[in-house]
């Protein structure tokens, strides 16, 4: 009584699970005549988050997942239908960054960076 009995086995037993990223990166680097650079780049992609196969198997491994829903008054439970594939939007992957480098006199270097 009170005893846990833990199962260990293979994840393989209840199906797949996958993760897939599907992307495009575009970089462009120069220097300036007076050895300033300059680099910049645009990246676009999204993922796609399935464990259909797993929630078709064992259902429960969804119960309780969304903490925030949860905490919102939401529901606590779903059907091994809702959420096992979760593909997010072209837009949240896109990604803008630049950076330049410019040269001071004495050797010193000033830089700037942006991210969003």
């Amino acid at each position: 009584f009170g005893v846990t009995q833990n199962l260990r086995t293979q994840a393989s037993n209840y199906g797949k699970r996958s993760e897939v990223f599907n992307g495009i990166d575009v970089t462009l680097n120069t220097r300036f005549a007076q050895r300033g650079q300059f680099s910049g780049g645009l990246s676009v992609g999204r993922t796609v988050y399935d464990a259909c196969g797993v929630t078709a198997k064992v259902p429960e491994a969804l119960q309780g997942t969304d903490t925030i829903t949860q905490a919102a008054g939401g529901i606590s439970s779903w059907t091994s239908g809702q959420n096992c594939r979760n593909v997010r939007p072209w837009s949240a992957g896109t990604q803008i960054k630049f950076l330049v480098v410019y040269p001071l006199p004495w050797d010193l270097q000033t830089s700037a960076t942006f991210q969003n």
